[in-house]
């Protein structure tokens, strides 16, 4: 849809991953614990600042980074996205000007830290899940700390905060972020960045802990091997008990945004 976007007047901002690897952001905020309270540096600016200004620009522009809240790694340390004001007055500053939309796209605790998980363990050694999960129950950070740092971070005119589930196509989530009108948009296909199943992280952590260095090629392979429709197993590692302690934070934090 990139060309779409361009001819409609839109400069569209997002990293080169999966289907959209003809992205080029490389929005590089600093880790949050690289940054001393009140440390927003004029070298973090100008480094988004050439990002986001990179290629041809037009007077609206949309930046689509899932990372852009900072690294997922701290999350299974018990770190649920801190910090993140001075990364967003970094991004404000590079910006040059308060945005006009927000939109944050939210998923229950659970699934969101299983999906997570499975995804950093294709490309790093992960510790394990009983390790893990005692942290994930301590975390006291919610999606409505995330909101409420977005807003102070970044002031802008509007935050709208999606459900994961309710997220919709494509062009409803595009309708939240721009007044554009843009027709035909082409949706992304099912299956696209598919969590690896339990067979496939075993293999993946195995080779891994071995010190062996995987091509994107080879990761695809070996989830594609054990895929489920290969008779692998969707990754599961919270009990029943644990899915429904983090499902009733999750509605409570929905209800209390």
């Amino acid at each position: 849809n990139a060309a779409k976007l361009q001819g409609a007047g839109i400069s569209a901002r997002y990293p080169g991953r999966d289907i959209g690897d003809e992205g080029t952001l490389k929005l590089k905020l600093p880790a949050a614990e690289d940054i001393k309270i009140g440390g927003v540096k004029d070298r973090h600016v100008v480094a988004a600042r050439r990002q986001l200004l990179a290629g041809e620009t037009t007077g609206e522009m949309i930046i689509s980074e899932e990372n852009i809240l900072g690294r997922m790694i701290p999350i299974f340390k018990g770190r649920f996205y801190y910090r993140i004001i001075p990364r967003m007055e970094i991004l404000a500053n590079a910006m040059g000007r308060a945005p006009d939309q927000v939109v944050m796209v939210v998923r229950n605790y659970g699934d969101f830290f299983v999906s997570a998980y499975a995804q950093m363990a294709q490309v790093r050694v992960m510790p394990a899940w009983d390790i893990v999960m005692p942290r994930l129950l301590q975390n006291e950070r919610t999606w409505g700390t995330v909101a409420c740092a977005l807003h102070k971070g970044l002031n802008p005119t509007r935050i709208t905060v999606v459900p994961y589930a309710k997220r919709g196509t494509n062009a409803d989530l595009l309708a939240l972020m721009t007044k554009t009108k843009i027709d035909g948009l082409q949706e992304v296909p099912r299956g696209t960045n598919t969590s690896a199943t339990s067979e496939a992280i075993f293999e993946l952590q195995a080779r891994l802990a071995a010190k062996e260095e995987l091509s994107e090629e080879t990761v695809q392979q070996i989830k594609d091997d054990h895929s489920v429709a290969n008779g692998g197993t969707v990754y599961n590692p919270m009990t029943p008990a644990q899915k429904s302690t983090f499902t009733r934070r999750y509605n409570a934090d929905l209800k209390a945004m």
